[in-house]
């Protein structure tokens, strides 16, 4: 995302919350976000912050599973693992530069060499995740924009009857619309914000 999004450090458990942020991935929009490790703790902070980080897992479409390659897999990374089993995940080593594995995409954060991780992510994307022949909502998240579209449509129906002005409608109509795109990740929050401001004049 090239700028400082939260406090990183060498110690376990500093991330305690989500970090989110929207990057362009090849011809891809991904709304990334960065979860607290998943560990056992008595950190009542830390262990909201775990929480979070498992509703996250629930509802994304596609995992990435960071492990370092320079050490051997601990009691904490097979446990990532078991909950992750099944799921649309890239197991990611995050030391390329310290040996080679059969498994998994490697990137190397020394020489910042993320171009198998770019890859995979598009191939995980056009065969998978945005499969046109797939007619079912897959995660909570699709579920809830669904639900967003539905409420917008009635929303302008109602104000129709009502015979609001037709401004107004279409903003509710341009809601809908929009929540249906993001379904099919065609469009982001921020494309929403600039389609409003772009297509009507407020308080006219």
């Amino acid at each position: 995302m090239e700028e400082d999004k939260a406090i990183v450090t060498d110690i376990a458990g500093t991330t305690r919350d989500l970090v989110e942020g929207v990057v362009q991935c090849k011809n891809v929009t991904l709304n990334l976000i960065d979860t607290a490790g998943i560990r056992d703790t008595k950190d009542v902070v830390e262990k909201i912050g775990i929480e979070r980080s498992l509703k996250a897992l629930e509802q994304a479409e596609l995992i990435l599973v960071v492990l370092d390659q320079s050490r051997d897999i601990d009691d904490e990374d097979k446990k990532l693992l078991a909950l992750t089993e099944g799921k649309n995940r890239i197991i990611v080593y995050n030391k390329s530069d310290v040996q080679k594995l059969n498994e998994g995409v490697q990137i190397s954060a020394t020489s910042n060499d993320i171009h198998e991780l770019i890859d995979e992510i598009n191939h995980r994307y056009e065969t998978q995740i945005h499969d046109s022949s797939q007619t079912t909502l897959n995660n909570e998240r699709q579920i809830g924009l669904a639900i967003a579209a539905k409420n917008a449509m009635r929303q302008a129906i109602e104000e129709l009857e009502q015979n609001v002005e037709l401004d107004l409608v279409t903003i509710d109509l341009q809601e809908a619309y929009t929540s249906l795109k993001e379904i099919l990740g065609e469009v982001s929050r921020e494309d929403l914000l600039d389609a409003l401001f772009s297509n009507f004049c407020l308080g006219k």
